[in-house]
C-alpha cells in the first residue's frame, strides 16, 4: 500500500477533493489461475474473494459517499466527480469497485464521468518545463491529456481507482500522474 498511500496524500494536496481506490486486498484470480495456481488453494481463494471483495465493494461505496459529504461540509455544491480507472481490464475488480464508488456518489445526487486511462494515448512527461517556464496549468505535449486536463478543470472532485502491480500503480496510472505536473506550482501549491 505504500505507493497508493503516497497518492492519497498528494492528490488531495493538488486538487483539494480527491480519493484513491485500490483493490490491493483482492487477488486478481484470473492472473493467479494462469500463472500461480499451484500456490493457492482454490477453495481458500474463492472464500477470500467472497469475503474480502464484498468488503472492498462496501468500502468503495462509502468512499464515494465520503467524497460527496466532504464537499457538502465545506459548503461546496458538487456538480461533477471524475473517476479515473487505471486498470487495463475493462471488467476487472478495479472497475467493479469504481462502479460502487460511483453508486455512492450518485446516491447523493452527484454527476460522474468515468475515464479509462487504458483507452487513452498518453505520452510520458518530457521534462521540458513548459508549464513551469510559462507559469501555466497546461502541457506542451499534445495528446489525449489535453482533453483530460479540460475535464479535470470542470470537475469538482476526483477518484483514482487503480490496481497495484509490482508494488506500484499501473503504468497507465503512472503516466497520468506524471502528466499532472502542470497542476503543481514550484512551491508545491495546487494550480487547479
Amino acid at each position: 500500500r505504500g505507493h497508493i498511500d503516497a497518492h492519497e496524500e498528494v492528490l488531495p494536496g493538488m486538487f483539494g477533493h480527491a480519493e484513491c481506490l485500490s483493490p490491493d486486498e483482492t487477488p486478481q484470480s484470473g492472473d493467479y489461475d494462469r500463472v500461480f495456481s499451484f500456490h493457492f488453494d482454490p477453495e481458500a481463494r474463492k472464500e477470500r474473494h467472497r469475503t474480502v471483495f464484498a468488503e472492498d465493494c462496501r468500502r468503495a461505496h462509502i468512499l464515494g459517499s465520503r467524497l460527496a459529504e466532504k464537499l457538502r461540509i465545506e459548503g461546496n455544491i458538487m456538480k461533477k466527480v471524475t473517476i479515473f480507472i487505471g486498470s487495463p481490464r475493462k471488467h476487472g475488480s478495479t472497475r467493479i469497485l469504481a462502479t460502487e464508488a460511483e453508486r455512492g456518489l450518485r446516491d447523493q445526487g452527484i454527476n460522474t464521468e468515468t475515464v479509462s486511462l487504458n483507452d487513452l494515448k498518453i505520452r510520458g512527461c518530457q521534462a521540458c518545463y513548459y508549464c513551469k517556464k510559462n507559469d501555466v496549468a497546461a502541457c506542451a505535449v499534445q495528446d489525449d491529456m489535453q482533453e483530460i486536463h479540460a475535464l479535470m478543470q470542470e470537475s469538482d472532485g476526483f477518484i483514482l481507482a487503480t490496481p497495484i502491480y509490482f508494488a506500484g500503480v499501473t503504468a497507465q496510472t503512472k503516466a497520468w500522474l506524471d502528466r499532472l505536473f502542470p497542476y503543481i506550482g514550484m512551491d508545491l501549491s495546487p494550480k487547479l
